[in-house]
């Protein structure tokens, strides 16, 4: 006759089954007949490198599983879009990537970007103004040095320069070969200026204060 797990009196013959058993186990052992069932010391242990392995390899399933189904997810909403707007425009060109010094750089996202393709920088130039003044200013400053000269030669020549010294200085400065004015026969000499023979015949050397002399 099969066991039937729904009858009653089934069910409590086998507790009292049960019930029996236990006492006559507390009796010979004490509550140690109600722990649980050690293990014994030379027992198999469980191999946990394969449990991790398994669990490992779930995770993975279940993580390509979830790429897999964001994946179709995208291509589903790509698919309305593209129905609802239209096609997507074409992606930017890849950037060219030179190396060294001084290489070209076609698509780089410099200063040329900002500007159209048919901009001509030669076009946005102001015409420079500044020519004619810059030449106004030379000729200015040229007149400002001429009229220079002329009140510094005034100005010698009211303080008793000769005509020969002023256009010296006119030159500019330096003596030149024509300059050069030799003394005649019975003059005093250059390097004899200054030198003053006293009354007991010796020579001695007195400023000349006077620039004319």
């Amino acid at each position: 006759m099969p066991l039937d797990i729904d009858d009653d009196e089934h069910v409590a013959k086998l507790l009292a089954q049960d019930a029996k058993k236990t006492t006559k186990t507390y009796s010979l052992v004490g509550l140690d007949a109600f722990n649980p069932k050690r293990l014994r010391a030379g027992a198999p242990k469980p191999n946990t490198n394969f449990l991790r392995q398994i669990i490992r390899q779930t995770d993975s399933h279940n993580a390509a599983l979830l790429a897999k189904e964001a994946e179709e997810s995208s291509s589903r909403l790509r698919q309305m879009n593209r129905a609802i707007v239209g096609p997507l425009p074409p992606p930017p060109e890849p950037t060219l990537r030179s190396r060294g010094r001084g290489a070209y750089k076609g698509n780089s996202m410099g200063i040329e970007s900002r500007f159209s393709t048919n901009y001509d920088p030669s076009v946005d130039v102001k015409p420079d103004l500044d020519a004619e003044d810059d030449w106004g200013e030379a000729l200015e400053v040229m007149r400002d040095r001429e009229r220079w000269k002329q009140q510094g030669a005034d100005r010698l020549r009211a303080a008793g320069f000769k005509d020969e010294q002023v256009k010296t200085w006119e030159k500019g400065g330096d003596p030149m070969e024509e300059d050069v004015v030799w003394t005649k026969k019975g003059q005093g000499r250059e390097w004899d200026r200054g030198k003053v023979v006293d009354d007991d015949g010796d020579v001695a050397l007195e400023a000349q204060w006077g620039r004319l002399k």
